[in-house]
Protein backbone atom coordinates (compact mmCIF):
# COMPACT_ATOMS: atom_id res chain seq x y z
CA UNK A 1 0.00 0.00 0.00
CA UNK A 2 1.41 3.31 -0.88
CA UNK A 3 1.66 5.81 1.82
CA UNK A 4 -0.50 9.19 1.66
CA UNK A 5 0.90 12.03 0.72
CA UNK A 6 -0.39 15.18 2.69
CA UNK A 7 0.60 17.54 0.19
CA UNK A 8 -1.96 20.24 2.22
CA UNK A 9 0.39 20.00 4.95
CA UNK A 10 3.64 20.20 2.87
CA UNK A 11 2.70 22.88 1.03
CA UNK A 12 1.62 24.59 4.26
CA UNK A 13 5.61 24.20 6.03
CA UNK A 14 6.69 25.31 2.75
CA UNK A 15 5.11 28.39 2.97
CA UNK A 16 5.66 28.77 6.72
CA UNK A 17 9.21 28.08 5.92
CA UNK A 18 9.07 30.42 3.14
CA UNK A 19 7.43 33.23 5.84
CA UNK A 20 10.41 32.52 8.53
CA UNK A 21 13.30 32.85 6.25
CA UNK A 22 11.24 36.39 4.47
CA UNK A 23 10.68 37.40 8.30
CA UNK A 24 15.00 36.69 9.33
CA UNK A 25 15.88 38.51 6.08
CA UNK A 26 13.79 41.61 7.07
CA UNK A 27 15.45 41.84 10.55
CA UNK A 28 18.73 41.69 9.05
CA UNK A 29 17.99 43.95 6.58
CA UNK A 30 16.55 46.29 9.68
CA UNK A 31 19.64 45.87 11.31
CA UNK A 32 21.86 46.74 8.66
CA UNK A 33 19.88 49.52 8.18
CA UNK A 34 20.10 51.15 11.92
CA UNK A 35 23.56 49.56 12.05
CA UNK A 36 24.75 53.40 10.56
CA UNK A 37 21.78 55.15 11.89
CA UNK A 38 22.18 57.85 15.39
CA UNK A 39 18.71 57.13 16.93
CA UNK A 40 17.34 60.46 18.72
CA UNK A 41 15.57 58.98 21.90
CA UNK A 42 15.50 62.23 23.57
CA UNK A 43 16.46 66.01 22.70
CA UNK A 44 19.96 65.43 24.81
CA UNK A 45 19.91 61.75 24.57
CA UNK A 46 20.82 58.80 21.74
CA UNK A 47 20.92 55.36 21.09
CA UNK A 48 22.96 53.74 18.67
CA UNK A 49 25.17 50.59 17.70
CA UNK A 50 29.24 50.09 17.82
CA UNK A 51 29.61 51.51 14.63
CA UNK A 52 28.62 54.81 15.22
CA UNK A 53 30.41 54.64 18.35
CA UNK A 54 33.72 54.70 15.72
CA UNK A 55 32.59 57.57 13.64
CA UNK A 56 33.53 60.53 15.33
CA UNK A 57 32.20 63.06 12.85
CA UNK A 58 28.77 61.31 13.40
CA UNK A 59 28.92 61.60 16.79
CA UNK A 60 29.45 65.64 16.87
CA UNK A 61 27.25 66.37 14.28
CA UNK A 62 24.65 65.35 16.84
CA UNK A 63 26.65 67.25 19.20
CA UNK A 64 27.22 64.04 21.41
CA UNK A 65 29.79 64.87 24.24
CA UNK A 66 29.21 61.59 26.25
CA UNK A 67 29.36 58.24 25.27
CA UNK A 68 28.24 55.19 27.82
CA UNK A 69 29.68 52.16 26.70
CA UNK A 70 27.65 48.98 27.80
CA UNK A 71 29.58 46.33 25.78
CA UNK A 72 32.93 47.30 27.35
CA UNK A 73 34.02 43.52 26.66
CA UNK A 74 33.81 43.67 23.26
CA UNK A 75 33.43 47.71 21.91
CA UNK A 76 36.36 49.75 22.94
CA UNK A 77 36.25 53.54 24.05
CA UNK A 78 37.24 55.00 20.37
CA UNK A 79 37.44 58.61 21.26
CA UNK A 80 38.51 59.33 24.89
CA UNK A 81 40.28 62.39 23.93
CA UNK A 82 37.83 63.87 22.16
CA UNK A 83 34.41 62.89 24.65
CA UNK A 84 33.67 61.45 27.79
CA UNK A 85 33.19 57.77 28.76
CA UNK A 86 31.69 55.25 30.67
CA UNK A 87 32.14 51.99 29.94
CA UNK A 88 30.19 48.85 31.26
CA UNK A 89 31.52 45.03 30.63
CA UNK A 90 28.16 43.59 29.54
CA UNK A 91 27.68 40.34 28.11
CA UNK A 92 24.21 40.21 25.99
CA UNK A 93 22.91 37.56 27.81
CA UNK A 94 19.63 36.93 29.91
CA UNK A 95 21.82 34.93 32.88
CA UNK A 96 23.67 38.69 33.17
CA UNK A 97 22.41 40.41 36.01
CA UNK A 98 22.47 44.11 35.22
CA UNK A 99 20.01 45.52 38.18
CA UNK A 100 22.50 47.14 40.30
CA UNK A 101 23.88 48.71 36.99
CA UNK A 102 20.94 50.32 35.83
CA UNK A 103 21.39 52.92 38.40
CA UNK A 104 24.91 53.60 36.98
CA UNK A 105 23.77 54.19 34.09
CA UNK A 106 20.69 56.44 34.85
CA UNK A 107 23.17 58.19 37.13
CA UNK A 108 25.50 58.92 34.37
CA UNK A 109 23.05 59.74 31.79
CA UNK A 110 21.34 62.37 33.96
CA UNK A 111 24.34 63.76 35.67
CA UNK A 112 25.98 64.33 31.74
CA UNK A 113 22.48 65.66 30.65
CA UNK A 114 22.31 68.36 33.53
CA UNK A 115 25.55 69.30 33.07
CA UNK A 116 24.45 70.52 29.20
CA UNK A 117 25.62 67.23 27.53
CA UNK A 118 24.43 65.58 24.88
CA UNK A 119 24.56 61.47 25.80
CA UNK A 120 25.08 58.75 23.10
CA UNK A 121 24.28 55.30 24.57
CA UNK A 122 25.40 51.80 22.56
CA UNK A 123 26.17 48.54 22.58
CA UNK A 124 27.50 46.40 19.68
CA UNK A 125 23.93 47.12 17.64
CA UNK A 126 21.95 49.17 19.79
CA UNK A 127 19.65 46.60 20.50
CA UNK A 128 19.56 44.51 23.89
CA UNK A 129 22.24 45.84 26.33
CA UNK A 130 22.22 49.53 25.50
CA UNK A 131 18.46 50.00 24.82
CA UNK A 132 18.24 48.82 28.14
CA UNK A 133 19.50 51.38 29.96
CA UNK A 134 18.12 54.27 28.15
CA UNK A 135 14.79 52.42 28.60
CA UNK A 136 15.61 52.51 32.68
CA UNK A 137 16.41 56.09 31.74
CA UNK A 138 13.27 57.16 30.94
CA UNK A 139 11.23 55.02 33.29
CA UNK A 140 13.32 56.78 36.26
CA UNK A 141 13.12 60.28 34.92
CA UNK A 142 9.46 60.09 33.50
CA UNK A 143 8.46 57.73 35.70
CA UNK A 144 7.40 55.73 33.36
CA UNK A 145 6.01 51.92 33.29
CA UNK A 146 8.27 49.39 31.41
CA UNK A 147 5.61 49.50 28.73
CA UNK A 148 5.51 52.85 27.99
CA UNK A 149 9.29 53.38 28.37
CA UNK A 150 9.88 50.66 25.79
CA UNK A 151 7.41 52.02 23.24
CA UNK A 152 9.43 55.20 23.29
CA UNK A 153 12.88 53.64 22.59
CA UNK A 154 11.23 51.77 20.13
CA UNK A 155 9.38 54.84 18.83
CA UNK A 156 13.15 56.40 17.98
CA UNK A 157 15.20 53.20 17.68
CA UNK A 158 13.12 50.37 15.41
CA UNK A 159 15.26 47.50 16.62
CA UNK A 160 14.52 48.25 19.95
CA UNK A 161 14.31 44.56 21.80
CA UNK A 162 15.90 44.07 25.37
CA UNK A 163 16.58 39.98 26.26
CA UNK A 164 14.47 38.52 28.72
CA UNK A 165 16.67 38.87 31.54
CA UNK A 166 17.14 42.52 31.18
CA UNK A 167 13.65 42.70 30.94
CA UNK A 168 13.41 41.16 34.16
CA UNK A 169 15.49 43.35 35.96
CA UNK A 170 13.48 46.23 34.22
CA UNK A 171 10.14 45.46 35.82
CA UNK A 172 12.12 45.07 39.13
CA UNK A 173 13.22 48.37 38.71
CA UNK A 174 9.57 49.12 37.53
CA UNK A 175 8.66 47.65 41.20
CA UNK A 176 10.77 50.25 42.89
CA UNK A 177 9.59 53.22 41.50
CA UNK A 178 6.25 52.22 41.55
CA UNK A 179 4.58 54.71 43.87
CA UNK A 180 3.52 52.86 47.49
CA UNK A 181 5.57 49.99 46.69
CA UNK A 182 7.40 48.69 49.49
CA UNK A 183 11.41 49.12 49.85
CA UNK A 184 13.28 46.31 49.24
CA UNK A 185 16.09 45.59 51.15
CA UNK A 186 19.49 47.06 49.45
CA UNK A 187 21.48 44.21 48.62
CA UNK A 188 25.20 44.12 46.03
CA UNK A 189 25.72 40.46 46.20
CA UNK A 190 25.25 37.63 43.50
CA UNK A 191 25.87 34.17 43.42
CA UNK A 192 27.62 32.35 40.88
CA UNK A 193 28.76 28.70 40.27
CA UNK A 194 32.04 27.76 41.63
CA UNK A 195 34.64 26.30 39.55
CA UNK A 196 35.75 22.96 39.56
CA UNK A 197 38.36 23.18 41.40
CA UNK A 198 36.97 24.65 44.05
CA UNK A 199 34.62 21.94 44.81
CA UNK A 200 36.16 21.24 48.10
CA UNK A 201 37.05 24.11 49.87
CA UNK A 202 38.14 24.31 53.63
CA UNK A 203 37.60 27.62 55.77
CA UNK A 204 39.18 28.00 59.05
CA UNK A 205 37.16 28.68 62.15
CA UNK A 206 37.89 30.22 65.23
CA UNK A 207 38.51 27.29 67.80
CA UNK A 208 37.67 28.98 71.14
CA UNK A 209 35.29 26.89 71.84
CA UNK A 210 36.37 23.71 70.54
CA UNK A 211 35.77 22.16 66.94
CA UNK A 212 32.40 20.99 65.91
CA UNK A 213 31.75 18.31 63.32
CA UNK A 214 31.73 19.97 59.99
CA UNK A 215 28.82 21.44 58.57
CA UNK A 216 28.04 20.57 54.59
CA UNK A 217 26.49 23.80 52.77
CA UNK A 218 25.70 24.70 49.30
CA UNK A 219 24.90 22.89 45.81
CA UNK A 220 28.58 21.95 45.48
CA UNK A 221 29.46 20.77 49.00
CA UNK A 222 31.86 23.23 50.57
CA UNK A 223 32.79 21.95 54.05
CA UNK A 224 33.26 23.81 56.74
CA UNK A 225 34.70 23.63 60.41
CA UNK A 226 32.44 25.09 62.08
CA UNK A 227 31.79 25.74 66.44
CA UNK A 228 29.19 27.07 67.83
CA UNK A 229 29.97 30.78 68.60
CA UNK A 230 30.30 31.14 64.54
CA UNK A 231 26.88 29.79 64.02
Amino acid sequence: MLPRVEVGRAEQKRAEGEIEEDEHEHRVAKLRRFDVVCSQIEERLFLGSNTVASDLRLLLSNGVTHVLNTAGVACPDYHPGALTYKTLHLYDSPREDISTLLYEAIEYIDASIEAGGRVFVHCHQGVSRSSSMVIAYLMWRHRLPFNDAFARCKAGRGVTSPNSGFIAALLGLQEKLTDGAPPAAGRLYRTAPLEAEYTWSWTPASAREGTYPAVFRGTRCIRSPCIHAVL
